[in-house]
């Protein structure tokens, strides 16, 4: 993990526009018949670009000599961040019971705002009936307008998990539960 120390040091002002947030937000920030242009500096090369953005859609990429407004040369442009393992955010556990499409669209909402525009919800080991609980509510937030292509798929920890003794880094918790429910 960074330190603030190293983001500070290394990273000074550095704004990253995430341009997959710009695709599947274009369209609700935008309308659906505007056209708007995202200027800053190519993250891999650090070559000015402009990104066109019509109908909520990346429609061009174009490469700049120089920066219309050089306050824009802090402003990185780059892809977002891919997360393929995540439990929950924002106090929501993707299998915490009660699970809502809101409470997901929050947790959306805010992996954006750290860069991540794609991720998979992990819903770790638990009674069947909470997985399929739990998963039917995930299966509607990829439907949800604003926060569907976020979420392109879902990871299943578990209870799919060996009854035989040996190494889980779970201290016998997940041992214990899937003698008690699965493997009973």
């Amino acid at each position: 993990m960074l330190s603030d120390r190293y983001i500070e040091t290394r990273l000074p002002r550095i704004i990253c526009y995430f341009v997959l947030v710009v695709v599947s937000l274009g369209s609700l920030v935008l309308g659906a018949d505007q056209v708007t242009q995202v200027e800053g500096i190519f993250y891999l090369d650090g070559a000015p670009l402009s990104v066109e953005i019509a109908d909520g859609k990346i429609s061009k990429l174009v490469r700049r000599d120089k920066l219309a407004d050089p306050q824009r040369a802090g402003v990185y442009i780059a892809p977002g961040l891919i997360d393929i393992q995540i439990n929950g955010y924002v106090t929501y556990g993707f299998t915490d019971p009660g699970l809502t499409v809101d409470q997901i669209r929050e947790a959306t909402r805010a992996l954006w705002k750290v860069g991540v525009t794609t991720y998979f919800p992990t819903v770790i080991t638990s009674s069947p009936q909470r997985l399929l609980e739990n998963f039917a509510v995930l299966a509607r937030a990829t439907h949800d307008p604003e926060i569907g292509l976020s979420v392109p798929g879902f990871h299943l920890e578990g209870p799919y998990i060996s009854p035989v003794e040996g190494f889980r880094g779970d201290g016998g918790i997940v041992a214990d539960f899937l003698r008690r429910h699965v493997f009973h």
